[in-house]
């Protein structure tokens, strides 16, 4: 399958060594800046274009996958819809011409793929598997990590997150609600507080502690940041019978046995892989898997993901918490 790739920086680098290394995909990308194009082709040795045009008129592409900034995803699916190509997003923030776009890609009988990475975590679906059939769960939840360390290697306010659109906890918020409301229900009451602590230059509340009730009877605390000088990812489950403490980490996962009466780590047989430029909760399989999974919706289309459907109500929800509705 040749796919292209659009939007040659962090992400869709990322992308590129997952698709040539682990699922031998032909990849074309397409970047309007030069020197990422130039970069993208030294490192990977692809042909890369500098307009969606070009690379269409020089390849057949049956699959694309947009790593752009979010505001510019519901332009750039729509294109790839309208040649007929299957089309995998990062995370868009904002729910712009979804409408439109389950509507075309219905007609046009294409998949239309969103990512959601921690749906994909092998400790999500560990945690699936200890909670089945229990009641009474409990969750506390906090990540953090200092915006000027997401991408040390350029200023935050010269990257999507600085946009109160497309905010840095609003991100984390769309990252982290999916796999929760997967796991414990829909959220069916939220209360929330939120505030700026920090000198950052950002024109958004940097913390947000949310009260969340799930559908299922499920309650959870979920702490957001963008102050914390350590980048923090620490969850802890707890009813009468389960506990689970999990740091974000492949080697951070624990659960209690009862009848010892203490934490345990649980053993995960996957080769990890990892990109040392992240942070140590940051690993590339569940980016991997869900690559696999766009693959197997391609192949299988009724197989159910998370899409924009789902997305759409997970939007809703960061809106109220930010109090935009």
């Amino acid at each position: 399958m040749r796919i292209v790739v659009v939007g040659l920086g962090s992400m869709g680098k990322r992308r590129i060594r997952l698709l040539k290394e682990y699922l031998q995909c032909e990849v074309v990308g397409v970047d309007t800046c030069p020197e990422r194009v130039q970069q993208a082709v030294e490192l990977y040795s692809i042909p890369c274009f500098s307009s969606l045009e070009d690379a269409f008129q020089t390849y057949p592409i049956e699959a694309g996958v947009v790593c752009t900034s979010p505001l510019s995803h519901f332009q750039i699916a729509k294109i790839l819809l309208e040649h007929n190509i299957h089309v995998f997003t990062e995370l868009n923030l904002v729910s712009d011409g979804y409408k439109e776009l389950i509507e075309l890609a219905k007609q046009k009988e294409k998949v239309l793929f969103l990512s959601s990475t921690k749906l994909y975590r092998y400790e999500v679906k560990r945690i699936e598997d200890v909670i089945r059939g229990e009641k009474g769960l409990n969750y506390v939840y906090h990540i953090g990590q200092y915006l000027p360390d997401w991408h040390p290697w350029e200023d935050y306010r010269n990257f999507f997150v600085s946009n109160v659109r497309t905010n840095a906890c609003r991100e984390i918020f769309a990252i982290e609600l999916p796999w929760l409301i997967s796991l414990f229900g829909d959220i069916e009451n939220i209360k929330v507080v939120k505030q700026k602590s920090s000198s950052l230059d950002i024109e958004y509340p940097d913390t947000y502690m949310v009260l969340a009730e799930h559908g299922n009877k499920a309650m959870g605390t979920i702490i957001v940041d963008v102050v914390s000088r350590k980048a923090v990812r620490d969850f802890r489950l707890f009813n009468e019978k389960v506990m689970v403490q999990w740091d974000g980490t492949p080697n951070g996962y624990y659960e209690l046995n009862l009848e010892k009466k203490q934490m345990e780590a649980y053993e995960f047989s996957k080769k990890i892989i990892k990109d040392k430029n992240y942070a140590d909760n940051i690993i590339e399989n569940d980016y991997l898997e869900e690559l696999r999974a766009y693959m197997d919706k391609i192949e299988n289309p009724s197989h159910k993901y998370y899409d924009f459907k789902d997305d759409f109500r997970v939007l809703q929800h960061i809106e109220y918490i930010e109090g935009n509705r």
